[in-house]
């Protein structure tokens, strides 16, 4: 028995090792494209491009690098109509994707005499993807507001889709007093809470477990992943040729798509899931064998192990935020993150407006139902739309439902009521 289990423990200390291995080995060669890869763009082409496509009626139209709070810049599109503006929109655009999302949707809000403001997120250019390896929520809410600030926006109205939800969620939290509504597109508020609330959606979510992996899901991205995930999550939909193309450009980019995976590394939270685990597992080894000299029972020992184990596990992997491992516990940044995860409902004093594609297959459209419950609603307006024949992109198949919902929910200016600086 005892030569048994010290073959069994030679050969679990092998594979230990092995997957150390092969982790850091992935992880490093993904680092190696990305920098391989990361030339700035000066292409003026695509500004131009964006332009074009956002050039309305009765709108006047810019497109600019903005620069954020750090120095890092981003496109952003801004257009303003040229009669009275009832409201001003930002909106956010979520993953895979970039802000052409929002072209037919920004065009029937400015028909309505709507201003809308539509940033790249961090990351989801070459020319920030550098800054985007560390991203936290605090860090993309404080980009919004550099926005915000920049345009000299008031009274915003956020709209987010995807990712930009929960970004939206995360600026109202921060800064409540800058924003009049939010909507939100294909993710729920507390999606966390409504992930507990309807469990089915974990079999939704699984892609992001597979997206904590190095490199790995960068390759599977840029050959067939992109349009895996367009068709599972819209079905049956078939995106404009020419803003899907420009998805696949920046998805086929090593230095975007490492930036752009960031986000499911650093703030769902399990970035350092495996390196966690081993780091636990040397240390409650290295407690066994001191506990071994106590003269305990195999049995008691192997309990003990088992339980350290999962304890520094857990601690290690706990609500993290970002990739360094001691300013997941500690500093402001991490402190905002947890706050907002564990009792977002907390500084929610705006109307919410929530958009479901009644066939999304990323978000599961009933787990919508269970985002509020009655006592999250007192003194809150909230309203939940529900868009049959859409999915994931619901903005993209069904523009003109999305534009009517917001516009009939949202409390803008009457007409003539202009209170829009810039």
């Amino acid at each position: 028995h005892t030569s048994l289990a010290s073959t069994a423990m030679g050969k679990t200390r092998i594979a230990v090792v092995a997957a150390i291995v092969v982790w850091t080995a992935l992880h490093l060669l993904e680092v190696q494209l990305a920098h391989t890869d990361g030339v700035l763009l000066t292409d003026p082409t695509p500004l131009l491009q964006l332009q074009q496509s956002f050039t309305f009626a009765s709108a006047n139209t810019s497109v600019q690098e903005v620069p954020l709070r750090d120095g890092t810049p981003v496109t952003v599109v801004h257009v303003r109509p040229t009669g009275a503006v009832r409201g001003n929109v930002v909106l956010l655009h979520g993953f895979p994707d970039n802000i052409r999302t929002f072209k037919n949707l920004s065009q029937l809000l400015v028909s309505h005499g709507v201003a809308v403001t539509i940033p790249s997120l961090r990351g989801y250019e070459v020319q920030s993807a550098r800054h985007a390896n560390h991203v936290s929520l605090t860090l993309l809410a404080d980009d919004v507001m550099a926005v915000i600030q920049h345009f000299n926006l008031t009274n915003v109205h956020l709209i987010g889709h995807d990712w930009g939800s929960v970004i939206a969620q995360m600026v109202v939290h921060m800064h409540p007093e800058a924003v009049k509504s939010l909507t939100l597109i294909a993710v729920p508020y507390d999606a966390f809470r409504a992930v507990l609330r309807a469990p089915a959606q974990v079999i939704y979510s699984s892609y992001m477990l597979f997206f904590q992996l190095p490199l790995l899901p960068n390759l599977w991205m840029e050959h067939d992943g992109l349009q895996f995930l367009w068709q599972r999550w819209s079905p049956g939909f078939q995106p404009d040729a020419e803003h899907f193309e420009s998805v696949r450009k920046l998805m086929t980019c090593p230095l975007v798509l490492r930036a752009t995976l960031a986000y499911y590394r650093n703030i769902v939270g399990c970035g350092l899931l495996l390196p966690a685990i081993l780091l636990a597992g040397l240390i409650a080894r290295l407690i066994h064998l001191l506990l071994s000299r106590g003269g305990r029972g195999k049995g008691q020992q192997v309990f003990i192990t088992l339980a350290l184990i999962a304890a520094v596990a857990l601690l290690c992997c706990w609500r993290l935020q970002v990739p360094q491992v001691f300013s997941k516990f500690i500093g402001e940044t991490a402190t905002n993150d947890r706050e907002f995860m564990m009792n977002p409902l907390s500084h929610l004093h705006v109307p919410v407006l929530e958009i479901t594609g009644a066939n999304d297959g990323c978000f599961m459209t009933e787990a919508f139902d269970r985002s509020f419950n009655d006592d999250d609603l007192t003194d809150r307006v909230t309203k939940i739309v529900r868009i049959h024949g859409s999915g994931h992109f619901v903005h993209l198949e069904s523009p003109a439902e999305t534009a009517e919902a917001v516009l009939s929910f949202l409390p803008f200016k009457r007409e003539g009521d202009n209170n829009y600086s810039h």
